[in-house]
């Protein structure tokens, strides 16, 4: 498959079936299909595979010297340089998949420090369970994209990208940091969300797939990569860690050979590929994306789906699926209904909101919840979950001024001052939101915390009792909830909220309604997920059936 540089565009160029290979064999039919590209006006810059060894003998027949090198003479010109590059997708899933291959119980790694090589650090997987299992059944979650599935991936799921990049994630880094100050008291625990941002910061690099997503997230390693960029100097120390890594005396805690020489392979390639892009090629930016093998996946996924969801297809298969979606990119569809007979979009939506206004106020009893709740007040409040209710209480304010009149003295009610200064960052309720937080995160104030924090308690209330969460959660469970807590927040902190904006005469009681139903959507959903996850697996028969077809009649 040949892709643009540029812009979202790809192609088949050759199809070539085939039940063994090898990398003699596959060498020349490469550099044919190299200048049957150039052929047609197009320049090849790039080459970018996986790290199977027989796609690293197939890199090294291209160097003169027969040696792994990043940039070799081209096929075409040798007065050219042609670049070879490993797909960082694949290298981020072969990291985590040969940090969950450490034969010890907790799955370490040992690494030298980041800032001192010198000094031996450790990345505990088994730390990453911990959390999770530590918030599992919560529905205020300190890390909101660690699943089971990522935890304890399967053989066929540690193929999964989205699930490796769960683990190597800032939200996963910042709840092992908080994790470790205020609940387990483990170094491994902030030696570990070191690794993790490590890694997480070389993939930002090799995963900017549009100019302005460092813009949009604030986040200087996902601006386009630019001539000497100052993020390379950042690939050299990770190239230099990567080193003093492979050379460490234990044998034990690292990754394999074979990641890491395309991990360091691949730190090395990426700047001199940009700088000849935008030094020699015109180009004024480059988007690292780009140089990844997502499309070519993305084509396999369309043959498997297209087959009826198969993931062993046939090579005929595979030629119809061809056919068919050159047949797609040429052809336009169009509809035969006349145009008073289609669907109105706008009307449709209208509709559905209008009946789901209807059903939100629909007349309900809240005499069996009020005397669920009584003893709300003495449920325990711990470090982790008030850190991740301020957390989600500075989402609600921040899903509430997206779609407001964005008055300043409403925001300057809601939220506190970015610049204040914490005396006890790992007492803080702010700790998680100061250890993600890049410019543009929501401090909730006090008030709105105290809010989130007594509609937390009374969905725990609810919560502890099943016969009675049994009706609340099948009923309007939402509105429910909105009005138990706002029953009690009348009682208790109303002069707070009775209040008018003077700016745009807004009254805060009506924003508070609009802060609790954020947050009663976000724990509510979690509920469900937690209901969803404890679900009795079906008997696994895949096992049985190979089994039984494997034995002679």
């Amino acid at each position: 498959m040949i892709s643009s540089l540029s812009k979202r565009w790809s192609s088949i160029v050759r199809l070539l079936p085939c039940s063994s290979s090898s990398a003699e064999v596959l060498f020349p039919i490469i550099k044919d299909v190299i200048r049957d590209v150039e052929a047609c006006g197009l320049s090849v810059h790039v080459l970018c595979t996986d790290n199977y060894p027989m796609n690293v003998n197939i890199f090294k027949l291209f160097s003169p010297s027969r040696l792994l090198e990043h940039i070799v003479p081209h096929s075409m010109d040798s007065n050219r340089p042609l670049f070879l590059l490993f797909d960082f997708v694949h290298i981020i899933k072969s990291i985590r998949n040969n940090w969950l291959n450490q034969i010890d119980y907790n799955k370490t790694f040992t690494y030298p420090d980041f800032e001192n090589i010198q000094v031996a650090s450790t990345a505990v997987f088994e730390e990453i369970r911990k959390l999770y299992k530590s918030d599992q059944h919560s529905v205020a979650k300190l890390a909101p994209r660690l699943t089971s599935k990522a935890c304890w991936p399967s053989t066929l799921e540690r193929q999964n990208v989205s699930l490796a990049l769960r683990i190597f994630d800032e939200s996963t880094a910042a709840a092992l940091n908080v994790s470790y100050q205020s609940r387990y008291h483990t170094s491994t625990n902030s030696q570990t969300a070191d690794f993790i941002t490590i890694i997480c910061n070389v993939w930002k690099i090799f995963n900017i797939n549009t100019p302005n997503k460092g813009i949009l997230h604030k986040d200087e390693f996902s601006v386009p990569l630019t001539y000497n960029d100052t993020r390379f100097m950042f690939l050299q120390r990770v190239v230099d860690w990567a080193e003093c890594w492979r050379v460490m005396p234990d044998k034990r805690g690292k990754l394999s050979p074979q990641t890491f020489t395309s991990f360091r392979h691949s730190c090395i390639a990426l700047p001199c590929i940009v700088n000849h892009l935008t030094g020699n090629c015109g180009y004024s930016y480059v988007l690292s994306s780009f140089l990844q093998n997502d499309p070519l996946e993305h084509h396999f996924g369309l043959y498997r789906m297209m087959s009826g969801a198969q993931y062993h297809i046939s090579y005929c298969q595979v030629l119809e699926i061809e056919r068919r979606i050159k047949l797609s990119s040429i052809l336009k569809l169009f509809s035969k209904k006349p145009v008073e007979d289609s669907i109105s979009l706008k009307n449709f939506l209208e509709s559905c909101s209008s009946s789901c206004d209807q059903d939100s106020h629909a007349s309900f009893s809240l005499e069996m919840y009020l005397s669920a709740i009584q003893g709300y007040s003495g449920i325990e409040l711990n470090k982790q979950i008030l850190q991740s209710l301020s957390f989600i209480a500075g989402y609600s304010v921040h899903a509430y001024y997206k779609h407001s009149t964005k008055c300043q003295s409403c925001l300057l009610f809601l939220t506190e001052n970015k610049e204040m200064e914490i005396e006890e960052p790992s007492d803080s309720e702010y700790r998680l939101i100061q250890i993600i937080d890049r410019g543009s995160l929501k401090w909730p104030s006090s008030d709105v915390i105290d809010a989130i924090i007594t509609l937390w308690k009374v969905f725990s209330s609810i919560e502890s009792q099943p016969s009675i969460f049994n009706n609340f959660i099948t009923g309007p469970s939402r509105s429910i909830l909105i009005q138990l807590t706002t029953s009690l927040i009348e009682d208790e902190q109303a002069e707070v909220w009775r209040v008018m904006c003077d700016e745009c005469g807004t009254l805060m009681w009506d924003v508070l309604a609009k802060l609790l139903t954020a947050t009663s959507n976000c724990l509510i959903s979690n509920k469900i997920k937690n209901m969803s996850s404890q679900l009795p697996l079906k008997p696994c028969v895949e096992n049985t059936r190979k089994l039984k077809k494997l034995k002679p009649n």
